[in-house]
């Protein structure tokens, strides 16, 4: 495929998400997704994890699990326990 095939493609694709901007414009508005449903926020409640390490690392229970982090926030992730058999 050649040069003008592959600047044509990019064009035409420049103009599609500008359009589609235009038109969804609306649909993201600048309240989150979950105050657009109609949801409440929840407050996290984050407790210290013993570390023998000396870093520091905190939980919070959430429905389906825990969510971790590391260094205040810096890091974070999902651990799956619908149980909550974490102790």
């Amino acid at each position: 495929m050649n040069r003008k095939y592959w600047y044509g493609l990019m064009v035409l694709a420049l103009i599609a998400g500008f359009c589609g901007g235009l038109f969804f414009k609306d649909i993201s508005a600048s309240t989150p997704a979950y105050a657009q449903s109609g949801a409440s926020t929840v407050e996290l409640k984050w407790e210290p994890i013993e570390q023998e390490s000396g870093s520091r690392m905190e939980r919070a229970m959430i429905q389906v699990g825990w969510l971790v982090r590391a260094g205040g926030g810096d890091s974070i992730t999902f651990v799956p326990d619908p149980k909550h058999e974490w102790k």
